[in-house]
């Protein structure tokens, strides 16, 4: 009910300034307080689509959702893109984390080697003679 009213008001180009203007003019109680409602949500639902948190494509897409009414299509189509855009992070990202990790890994390795091998070029340093003095 909610989507329809919004596809309508969308239909005839319908402004929140029309709507707070026929609130203020209509005397009937009831339909004041159903225009205040309509007004509020139709409000809530051009700041959602102005926030800075939703994705562009999807604001696209909702605006041609409600112009064609065809909402239900639109979002699938919307969420098959946005699936295979974050396969692709996905991919991009455990890529680099692998890369990286095997980077690491061969530094722990060579400096691991590097340590090991100190005993080895102390020894390495001297000369027949200063071993016999270490027996």
């Amino acid at each position: 009910l909610v989507l329809r009213t919004i596809t309508e008001l969308k239909k005839h180009d319908v402004k929140l300034e029309d709507l707070e203007r026929e609130e203020k003019e209509v005397e009937d109680e009831y339909l004041k307080i159903k225009l205040n409602d309509i007004n509020t949500i139709y409000k809530k639902y051009e700041e959602t689509l102005k926030n800075k948190y939703i994705d562009d494509r999807l604001s696209r897409f909702i605006k041609i959702a409600i112009n064609t009414s065809e909402l239900n299509m639109m979002l699938d189509g919307y969420i098959m893109q946005f699936e295979k855009r974050f396969k692709k992070y996905m991919n991009k990202l455990s890529l680099g984390i692998q890369l990286t990790s095997y980077i690491l890994v061969g530094i722990v390795i060579i400096f691991v080697y590097q340590i090991l091998f100190i005993p080895m070029s102390m020894i390495g340093g001297r000369n027949v003679k200063d071993l016999r003095c270490l027996k």
